[in-house]
């Protein structure tokens, strides 16, 4: 494998960004969205569309400091939507209690199916939902797998006939142990559906102000919800939407959430064999080895978590867009052990993004306890776009008094997090 490399998010490429500029802020909007990645988008979206359904006017904003949308950790994803996790079945089973790991699959389910269903309809971004396939290489990993397809089996996700044994691996290779095909994953250009979907929510008169920093947020006694913004302005809204955990009042939520610093590879392609496979592959992945193999269209993207946010001493890492060389080393050895052909490859992009997710393994997703009308849907960890999408529904939902369409969003209530306390 090569080491030169493009270090910036490969889903840039293809895609001209939506430089769209608000030039003047209201002073006022009835939901005020921070963030235009994924989440605020797709936020965005639901409100707009259930708006017009219950035949409601909403004024919405969407503010992002960047100076585009999907610029910061959407459009550096590398684009997988899981079932359910990243993770086995068995391992959020035995993490989350077998009732709780249940509800997140059917949750998530729904969330892919709702996101297919959009992109379908007309937001082209490349999209795949073929399924995901998890690969053991140890007799360990294997039985975890085993373990997990039993768990969804009874869950209802495959066939009634459905054998496990017979999911394909990527090439036959000795350090292959076992795989497992996991139906209703997929992926997408991430940067692509960020960047179109703003483009049709202006079309909707949604405001979208690039470039504009969020200080501070806080409920005030006289006004409600307000946002004090970098250039002095404050915006007050009726609801307020934080996408990320940076920007929530609670401080609850800054003692809970856990930042980890992942690392992407893309490859030139692998091999044109892959079009003869049986099975149509949508992510693959290594089971928790140095973190993850998948394949899209013929190309390998692997990334690979190291703890820490802003600065990692050990490799002379001081910000989020810094890509770790160790970290690609080791990653190229991890491939070249379980798939020896990939020795051939050679790398064209690595970057780095920040993923976010809470002690427990559930993201935040709901009101925010003790400050009214804020709400946050964040923290997500690997699976952004598998549990995103539908939380920006349930949220809309909340927020036009709408009767919820997925009741199994009330485990990722922030509340939770009281319990701890």
């Amino acid at each position: 494998m090569g080491a030169t490399s493009k270090k910036y998010s490969f889903w840039w490429e293809n895609t001209a960004p939506d430089f769209a500029f608000q030039t003047q802020l209201p002073q006022y909007a009835d939901v005020a969205i921070i963030g235009a990645g994924f989440s605020g988008i797709s936020t965005a979206y639901w409100l707009t569309r259930l708006a017009k359904k219950n035949k409601k006017v909403l004024r919405v904003i969407v503010l992002d400091e960047a100076s585009y949308p999907g610029f910061k950790s959407s459009g550096r994803m590398n684009g997988s939507v899981y079932l359910g996790s990243n993770h086995p079945a068995r391992y959020m089973s035995d993490l989350l209690g077998k009732n709780t790991a249940k509800k997140l699959y059917a949750y998530s389910s729904k969330n892919n199916i709702a996101l297919r269903d959009l992109i379908e309809r007309g937001i082209d971004c490349d999209a795949e939902f073929n399924g995901g396939l998890r690969m053991a290489s140890t007799a360990k990993e294997l039985v975890e797998l085993d373990e997990s397809f039993e768990l969804l089996r009874k869950w209802g996700y495959y066939p009634a006939r459905f054998d496990h044994s017979q999911s394909q691996h990527v090439m036959v290779v000795p350090y292959v142990k076992g795989s497992l095909f996991v139906p209703g994953e997929g992926m997408f250009d991430p940067f692509a559906f960020t960047n179109k979907l703003a483009r049709l929510m202006r079309k909707n008169n949604v405001w979208m102000a690039y470039g504009t920093r969020v200080k501070r947020a806080e409920t005030s006694e006289e006004f409600g919800p307000q946002l004090h913004l970098s250039n002095g302005h404050v915006l007050t809204a009726g609801k307020i939407i934080h996408t990320s955990t940076d920007t929530a009042p609670w401080d609850r939520i800054q003692e809970t959430v856990i930042h980890r610093r992942e690392q992407v590879i893309r490859t030139e392609p692998l091999s044109m064999d892959l079009d003869d496979m049986p099975l149509p592959l949508m992510p693959v992945e290594l089971n928790r080895g140095l973190d993850s193999v998948r394949i899209h269209n013929r190309s390998v993207i692997m990334t690979g978590g190291k703890n820490g946010l802003t600065k990692d001493p050990e490799v002379g890492i001081t910000d989020d867009t810094g890509f770790n060389e160790r970290v690609l080393g080791q990653l190229d050895k991890t491939m070249m052990n379980s798939i020896p052909i990939t020795n051939h490859m050679e790398v064209t992009h690595a970057w780095t993004y920040i993923e976010t997710e809470m002690e427990d393994g559930l993201p935040l997703m709901g009101e925010i306890p003790h400050f009214e009308n804020h709400y946050i849907n964040a923290a997500h960890g690997r699976n952004k776009f598998g549990l995103a999408f539908a939380g920006a529904k349930n949220i809309a939902e909340k927020i036009l008094r709408s009767k919820l369409s997925i009741p199994e969003f009330n485990i990722f209530t922030p509340k939770r997090l009281e319990q701890g306390e």
